[in-house]
């Protein structure tokens, strides 16, 4: 189908928070969509979770689904370095309303944010999002972030491109066994595998699978965990208050692998299947008790033998945000984002102040 040669008055755009059964088929009943809806029930006064809707007549052409982050002081994603003078000098200039396509909501799946029935119409898909969004008169900005692309695109259509935090992967295709994966890894890492679980042996931890729906006592555990590794992040989430929000975290439909000691949740790890992926939605910790049990190690290599076991080709789990991550996985995928801002000013500052210092992981490299 041709959204090129389409009149732009034939197509009608929709701000919906719900899929219909027709959309969800039309777009394989995938799972990431229906998390996002799940949120989308839960938006807050800050975070507003929508889909936008392409349809012309009765046809479905696709979607993207869309986070509204209402007035946030956007000095807060740049490094600590530059946060600290930026934010007083900027004020109120820093405050923006900013529309995002973005995968956190989508268990930071790695592909295209814009959801077609037919691939071929994927760009004439996003520019029809694009301008809708634009239209928007408390649009200040708007970011897309996705796998790396041609940027062509992007900077016909008023955007600047750059580099963000890439998401790890963990690659299981050919492993019919954990055995089997273990030994093909680095001598180091095989080293680590087994000192790790050692040391969580040691000191009393125990891992436990729980299938949707996680009994009520180990949900509200792990979600205290959630709100203890958010509150000792070093990154700022904008989206952070729907997210980590207790109602939606409670509903969401997951699968946890949890890390215990002496019955006590000291940290876990809950993940969405999608296809051929174990993708990686939450995690949390109770700091210094699952420091001394090295339950983020342990949970990372329990999803990768559970994956294994379970015929998944990969793990994944978001964006490259600390050192445990880097070392477990095997593809750090690029991901772009592209930028479009309403006012000369603020694209001026972005340029000038914010696109080269946004936060990063800076761990070893």
């Amino acid at each position: 189908m041709d959204l090129d040669r389409a009149e732009p008055a034939t197509l009608s755009l929709l701000d919906e928070a719900a899929l219909t059964p027709r959309e969800r088929e039309r777009l394989g009943r995938r799972p990431t969509l229906d998390n996002f809806a799940h949120f989308a029930r839960h938006s807050t006064k800050h975070t507003q979770l929508f889909f936008v809707k392409i349809y012309r007549g009765a046809d479905f052409l696709g979607l993207a689904p869309v986070t509204k982050i209402v007035n946030y002081q956007s000095t807060k994603l740049l490094r600590p370095d530059r946060r600290k003078w930026l934010g007083p000098l900027l004020g109120p200039l820093a405050r923006k309303t900013t529309f995002m396509i973005d995968p956190a909501f989508l268990a930071f799946e790695y592909a295209a944010p814009f959801f077609c029935p037919f691939a071929g119409d994927e760009d004439a898909v996003r520019a029809a999002v694009s301008e809708h969004l634009k239209r928007k008169p408390d649009a200040d900005m708007i970011w897309i972030a996705e796998p790396r692309r041609d940027t062509t695109w992007a900077g016909a259509h008023g955007y600047d491109c750059f580099s963000t935090l890439p998401m790890v992967h963990v690659e299981l295709a050919g492993h019919a066994t954990v055995e089997s994966y273990v030994e093909a890894l680095s001598k180091k890492r095989r080293r680590n595998w087994r000192v790790d679980r050692e040391a969580f042996d040691a000191r009393g931890g125990t891992l436990a699978h729980y299938e949707a729906p996680v009994p009520p006592g180990v949900l509200e555990e792990m979600h205290a965990c959630l709100l203890q590794s958010a509150a000792h992040g070093d990154l700022a989430v904008p989206y952070e208050d729907l997210l980590n929000d207790r109602a939606a975290f409670l509903g969401q439909p997951q699968h946890a692998i949890v890390a215990q000691v002496a019955g006590r949740v000291v940290g876990f790890f809950s993940y969405i299947a999608n296809g051929p992926a174990l993708q990686q939605c939450h995690g949390g910790f109770d700091y210094e008790a699952s420091h001394a049990v090295k339950a983020y190690a342990n949970l990372i290599n329990a999803a990768i033998e559970h994956a294994i076991a379970n015929g998944f080709q990969r793990v994944t789990m978001g964006p490259l945000n600390n050192e445990t991550k880097r070392r477990a996985g095997t593809h750090h995928m690029p991901v772009m984002v592209s930028l479009w801002c309403r006012s000369a000013v603020t694209r001026l500052l972005m340029r000038s102040f914010f696109l080269k210092n946004l936060q990063v992981y800076t761990g070893p490299g």
